[in-house]
Formats: C-alpha cells, structure tokens, sequence
C-alpha cells in the first residue's frame, strides 16, 4: 500500500467511525432526552392523584363513621377542586388519559356528579331567601350527595384504582 492510499484509509476510517460515534452519541442523548420528558409527565401527573388520594380516604372514612356527612360534602367539594384545577385546566387529562383512561373517566365522572348536584343546589338557594330555609336547604344537599350510592361505589372504586396507579408509577 502505498502512502496516498493509507493516508485515503485512514482518513475515511476516521470519518466513518466519527460519523458513528456522533449517531451512537445523538440516538442516546434521543433516548435520555424521552426519559427525562417521561418521568416530568409522570410526576405532573402523580402529584394531582397523590392530592386526590388523601381526599378519596377521607370520603371513605366519612362513609365508614356513618354520621360524616358535613365534613363528608367539603372534602368532596375540595377533590372537585383538585379535578377542576388540577386536571382539567392543566390538561393533565389528556396524559392521565394515555396512562388509564377508565380512571380518567370515573374521576370526571365523579366531578360531573358532584357539580350537576351543586348546580341545582345553587339554583334552588337563590329562590329562596329567608336564613332558616336555606340552611334547611343545605343540609339536604349536603346529606343528598352524601347518600348518592352512585358516589359511593364511584368513592370506593377511585379509593382503590388510584391507590394502584400510584404503587405501579411510584
């Protein structure tokens, strides 16, 4: 081999394995970058259903003491809360929904529950205007959405799913 034709071999060797090494290089850094975009998902999605897990206990705690139900209707009024600001304005459904569209569904189906009958709440409190009337109506909301079964079985199918979600994605 003569000089010309080494000095050719070596410099195309070296292109060849420097246009290697960058690929090498870039399709890992690709890869890291996806991972570390994945796990910021994760966590914007965890943080909300860790706020939402203590609330769901609490709600199922109020059903096991039987007599709760004031404290029962604020801790169901503060995960409305949690649904309406956590997950629907920071669109966190559509990312909740990739990793569990059933508890997506039953999360916003609790939530619909919940405002449909506070809704109608406020529409009745603002035709009445006397104090002991809407304390009497207040307290039959409050023991409406309290004795909802359909809030119940959705309470304790939320209680536990989200309990899962969280073990799995922790």
């Amino acid at each position: 081999m003569e000089w010309p034709e080494f000095v050719l071999t070596v410099v195309v060797s070296a292109g060849i394995g420097s246009l290697f090494g960058a690929l090498t290089t870039y399709f890992f850094e690709s890869r890291k970058h996806r991972q570390e975009l994945e796990e910021a998902r994760m966590g914007r999605i965890l943080q909300p259903l860790r706020e939402i897990r203590v609330k769901l206990q609490s709600l199922t705690d109020s059903y096991k003491t039987g007599d709760d139900w004031a404290n029962f209707c604020f801790n169901l009024g503060q995960l409305g809360n949690i649904i309406e600001d956590e997950i629907k304005r920071r669109s966190l459904d559509i990312d909740l929904s990739k990793e569990s569209k059933s508890l997506l569904e039953r999360l916003l189906e609790l939530h619909n529950i919940f405002e449909e009958a506070r809704n109608e709440f406020l529409q009745k409190d603002r035709q009445i205007h006397d104090a002991e009337s809407k304390n009497r109506l207040f307290d039959e909301y409050r023991m409406q959405l309290y004795k909802d079964e359909q809030i119940k079985k959705l309470v304790n199918y939320l209680t536990d799913q989200v309990e899962i979600f969280l073990q799995k994605h922790a």
